[in-house]
């Protein structure tokens, strides 16, 4: 017949897997806030440059491509 041997097991498996899904979305939740506590320290520090020279460079790159 089915995968299970009844409802409670559907219901173990369901809580199961709900449990792995929010584990995987809390860790792509930290991934994102280190990067924007990194690009924070990185503008703190003054690691960064203006968005005028990284589009133009961009654009140059592209359009040498073509």
């Amino acid at each position: 017949s089915g995968d299970y041997a009844s409802s409670s097991e559907v219901f173990r498996d369901a809580i199961r897997d709900w449990k792995h899904k929010r584990q995987l979305q809390q860790q792509e939740i930290e991934q994102v806030m280190l990067g924007v506590e990194q690009g924070l320290a990185d503008i703190i520090a003054k690691r960064t440059k203006p968005a005028e020279e990284v589009l133009s460079r961009l654009e140059k790159k592209y359009k040498d491509m073509l």
